[in-house]
């Protein structure tokens, strides 16, 4: 079930972020930070973490706001458990961001690869 992201969730989703390989010791303690900071300011409107959830938090996204430019958005991440993945999750999650964004009227979103992708359906433009 894909809902919006709770403080209850912070400790599950660092180490969901840990479990995929891809964040450093550092990167860790900025995901932290990073959901301490949207929950301290209530989740204002120029950012977003939404989950999946399958008895706990699987699958999460963090989205933001492009400074300076009007309704783009940035996917700063998107990170399946690996015991979850291959199950068409980080489709639907995408989906999910894409659909918030249109309802608060959003335009553009960027999605930036991790260098060196090679998957074609990463690669793929939608």
């Amino acid at each position: 079930m894909i809902r919006p992201t709770t403080p209850d969730d912070k400790e599950a989703l660092i180490a969901l972020a840990s479990a995929t390989g891809l964040f450093q010791p550092n990167q860790l303690e900025e995901v932290g930070e990073m959901l301490a900071d949207y929950f301290s300011n209530n989740g204002d409107g120029d950012h977003f973490w939404i989950t999946d959830d399958d008895d706990g938090p699987v699958g999460v996204a963090y989205c933001e706001a492009e400074p300076m430019t009007d309704q783009t958005w940035n996917l700063q991440l998107i990170a399946i458990r690996p015991d979850h993945q291959r199950q068409g999750r980080g489709a639907i999650l995408l989906r999910d961001v894409e659909k918030t964004l249109m309802a608060r009227g959003g335009r553009v979103l960027l999605v930036r690869l991790r260098r060196g992708s090679t998957n074609p359906r990463l690669l793929r433009g939608r």
